[in-house]
């Protein structure tokens, strides 16, 4: 390349970055001190709510110390709060030119991290309700090396944030991803087009988020929330309604602490009530996390926008969306909902179970939408798969333990030396059930679980009345794994477990060939593919 040529390069490159993004080092906006003060005050009030509330221990915290102690304590906090959003915002610098972002921060130690375009594999735009008044947004990317959010930049101009989105999304559109695109004198407009060039996907309906809500299962979280300071108020008022009903005259030659299907029936009835609230609380919540829910396919990747208080904006490339998972609860089994799952390159499992992953979640997606939303995602047409069952084998042989065990605890109880017999036959026949119910959910998990293999993606299903699909191409695999224990040698069935960037997934009890095949499939899918997804 001559001189001339380069230095049309460089003057291409420049030109493409946003007049504001041209000034070297800058800081955040005054206003973002704002901004940082309320989602301090947030991420603190999230990590610590359980621990002062979760297990009635705020209510023990208002019986130790009076309302004066409280208030001093509580302004402390918050002058200390504000005190580290001016020092962070203080200290918190940023860089943009043509190929890379550049971001100085730190309280005590500062860090500088570098982090080019071109390995940015998501970005996502926030901009919570007390962040619109002030036109600030929250602008975050992540790259496949980290498993959680790289790089942040609490409260930026929300027109920087889109210039700067933008710029990510033109950088990754060149052929070679900025190398041979500069060399083009048209490419400027070719950006333009294929960032301003989406087709609409999926659009979520209020009615299927609240639907969504009803059926996910964070109403179990809300439950374990709301169980500690709960129980205190409930045993009381269970004791008190028992009071009130030995004074009727109905219910006076009744001993009810003798009568335990009356204490169940009451007490059950206020569970169900605690847990149709619950439900209710949660689909509401739900439509205002994802009010207006769009997702758009774009030239590399798809888009999602959503959010009533928090407006949301996150983009994926195409190339690091490894797996999809198609997730339908029990509940979303009656009522026909699922929710989608975009498992990134580069999320660790360690980091989804502590909560941290960046899923790429579509909520509330009717039965007849999943089909071909999942295909959307993965870039594969398909026809309907043809599901392979396990050996029943399994299910004989995880019937028997089970059963062993519960007869093993039943035989020691009636072993005990004790006057209450009646007590013990009591025992017995719930344990009697207890192994009923067990047997029952083994055969519906051993019926659930299957595979199917259409071209180069692998689906997995499982699950017991609800049902999770794990469908991703065969050269994302990091590892494949097939395992053998005597009894599986004995009948030529194995088990395949199989790596995935964001954590492992297994098809237990096939037959030995059937994993064999997967194994070798995989591998020469991974030493064959011309865009490794690792």
């Amino acid at each position: 390349m001559n001189q001339t040529a380069r230095h049309n390069v460089v003057t291409d490159s420049a030109e493409s970055i946003p007049e504001n993004l041209q000034h070297g080092w800058q800081h955040l906006p005054v206003a973002a001190i704002v901004t940082l003060y309320i989602s301090g005050l947030q991420k603190f009030v999230r990590e610590n709510l359980f621990l002062f509330f979760g297990a009635g221990t705020g209510f023990a915290l208002s019986d130790w110390f009076g309302l004066r102690e409280l208030l001093l304590v509580g302004g402390f906090l918050l002058l200390g709060g504000l005190l580290i959003a001016m020092i962070y915002h203080r200290r918190f610098q940023y860089q943009v030119d043509e190929q890379h972002i550049r971001v100085r921060s730190g309280f005590f130690e500062q860090k500088e991290l570098k982090v080019p375009f071109e390995r940015v594999q998501t970005t996502g735009m926030s901009q919570p309700i007390y962040m619109k008044p002030l036109g600030l947004t929250r602008f975050t990317l992540q790259t496949p090396g980290a498993s959680i959010t790289e790089v942040a930049l609490p409260g930026m101009p929300s027109h920087e944030a889109e210039a700067l989105r933008d710029q990510i999304a033109r950088i990754h559109n060149r052929p070679g991803q900025g190398a041979d695109a500069n060399s083009r004198p048209d490419q400027a407009e070719n950006d333009s087009a294929a960032v301003e060039s989406t087709r609409q996907l999926y659009s979520a309906s209020n009615w299927n988020l609240f639907l969504y809500g009803l059926t996910s299962n964070q109403i179990w979280l809300m439950l374990g929330f709301v169980i500690g300071p709960a129980v205190g108020y409930l045993n009381d008022f269970i004791e008190d309604y028992f009071e009130w009903m030995q004074g009727l005259a109905l219910f006076q030659a009744l001993s009810l602490y003798d009568s335990p299907f009356i204490i169940l029936l009451v007490v059950l009835t206020l569970i169900g009530i605690v847990l149709a609230v619950l439900m209710v609380l949660s689909g509401v919540l739900a439509i205002v996390r994802y009010s207006g829910y769009q997702l758009a396919s774009q030239h590399d990747g798809f888009r999602s926008r959503y959010g009533f208080f928090d407006q949301r904006e996150n983009t994926l490339k195409r190339t690091k969306l490894h797996s999809v998972q198609l997730v339908q609860t029990a509940f979303g089994r009656l009522l026909e909902q699922w929710h989608i799952i975009g498992h990134q390159t580069g999320v660790s499992e360690l980091a989804s179970l502590a909560g941290k992953s960046q899923k790429f979640m579509i909520p509330g997606v009717r039965n007849d939408q999943v089909d071909q939303l999942a295909r959307d995602l993965d870039n594969h047409c398909g026809t309907e798969p043809d599901w392979q069952v396990i050996d029943p084998l399994l299910q004989r042989v995880l019937s028997v333990r089970w059963s062993l065990l519960i007869s093993g605890v039943a035989l020691l109880i009636q072993w005990i030396p004790t006057d209450h017999s009646q007590r013990l036959d009591v025992i017995s026949l719930v344990l009697l059930g207890l192994n009923l119910a067990v047997l029952w959910m083994i055969n519906l998990r051993c019926k659930r679980w299957g595979f199917a293999l259409m071209g180069d993606v692998l689906m997995i299903r499982s699950g017991m009345i609800g049902q999770t699909i794990m469908r991703f191409r065969l050269q994302s695999c990091q590892q494949v794994r097939v395992a053998q224990s005597p009894l599986q040698r004995k009948r030529s069935i194995a088990t395949l477990h199989l790596r995935l960037p964001h954590g492992e997934v297994s098809i237990p009890w096939i037959r030995l060939n059937q994993a064999s095949g997967l194994a070798n499939l995989g591998l020469y899918h991974v030493e064959n593919s011309a865009l490794h997804a690792l």
